[in-house]
């Protein structure tokens, strides 16, 4: 998606996303409708936006970002509840929010026949649970991005600064990228997750794939300042994260023979080119995979934005230069 919202792409991994091909026929049917939401909000879904829906969004969002995120990878072996695009949009909606009744003050809603708009109202409701519906329509005077206080009004973040948009717009990919490798793991590799002990395993094995921090989670971490792991400015940066992804996709159905029989650290020693090669057989067949299961294009990782990341940015400088 073209805005400068947006953080800066990760070309192996764009070109990797228009290669899918999109032919339903491909789809599993592995995964019941349900299952194939997202996370986290789609956060192409909000960079686009007009500034005052954006704010309002936003502030929606960050109401629910700690909840969402603390629930999000638990449990190993277990996949956190999902919402479709359409039931992101509507929980992030203040004035939609307002609208979904309370049970309790309207018990004859029960029973009665559903229009699609009662079934997403429904769908948010399951998703998120009175708590945090109650917290949402509740008047909220300010909220937190990291140590940052952004104040409230009328429902909507006060004087955005565009790049806290851009960070928080960077968190949803990797978080949504982080969940969506866990949770196709899950249904691509299920003798990985047949009970406790080989879950924790195989979580374990796939926290190795997102580099230094090691984590599923981020929100609470300060806000990374450097290319690193997968989004890491070389090749021979992001060498050891590519093996480690590689050896979760070993597992997978249809797995090219580069992944199953290749190492980025056999044979050494290996060209960058050589290393380049295969990083694009590892990319493309998590992109593909993820659409033959779920039905859509994964999210993926992107370059930190221009203005969190001195190195980039100065590396952006000398190729402009050259």
């Amino acid at each position: 998606m073209a805005c400068d919202l947006v953080p800066p792409d990760i070309p192996v991994w764009t070109r990797a996303l228009r290669q899918v091909d999109r032919n339903p026929k491909r789809i599993r049917p592995n995964l019941q409708k349900e299952e194939k939401g997202y996370a986290f909000p789609d956060p192409n879904s909000l960079a686009g936006l007009p500034p005052l829906k954006q704010a309002q969004k936003l502030c929606a969002w960050l109401s629910l970002r700690a909840a969402t995120c603390a629930r999000a990878f638990t449990q190993a072996g277990r996949k956190a509840p999902t919402g479709s695009g359409a039931v992101w949009r509507l929980a992030t909606d203040i004035n939609q929010v307002n609208m979904i009744p309370d049970d309790s003050c309207h018990p004859s809603l029960h029973g009665t026949k559903e229009t699609k708009a009662a079934k997403l109202r429904d769908a948010v409701k399951h998703l998120f649970g009175d708590e945090l519906l109650a917290k949402l329509r509740g008047d909220v005077e300010q909220v937190e991005w990291h140590e940052v206080a952004l104040q409230v009004r009328d429902n909507a973040i006060v004087d955005l600064d565009p790049n806290i948009t851009r960070e928080i717009i960077w968190e949803l990919f990797e978080h949504n990228f982080r969940y969506e490798l866990l949770a196709l793991d899950m249904v691509a590799a299920p003798s990985q997750w047949v009970d406790d002990i080989t879950a924790v395993a195989r979580k374990d094995c796939i926290r190795t794939v997102y580099g230094r921090n090691a984590k599923f989670v981020i929100w609470s971490d300060p806000f990374p300042r450097v290319n690193e792991g997968l989004c890491g400015k070389g090749i021979n940066d992001r060498v050891l994260c590519l093996e480690f992804l590689r050896r979760v996709l070993k597992d997978w159905p249809e797995a090219p023979c580069a992944i199953t029989d290749g190492s980025f650290y056999r044979n050494l020693p290996r060209t960058p080119e050589q290393n380049e090669a295969l990083e694009v057989t590892i990319v493309n067949f998590y992109c593909q995979t993820f659409f033959d299961y779920f039905g859509r294009p994964p999210i993926v990782p992107h370059h930190i934005p221009l203005h969190a990341d001195a190195v980039y940015q100065q590396s952006l400088r000398e190729n402009v230069a050259a």
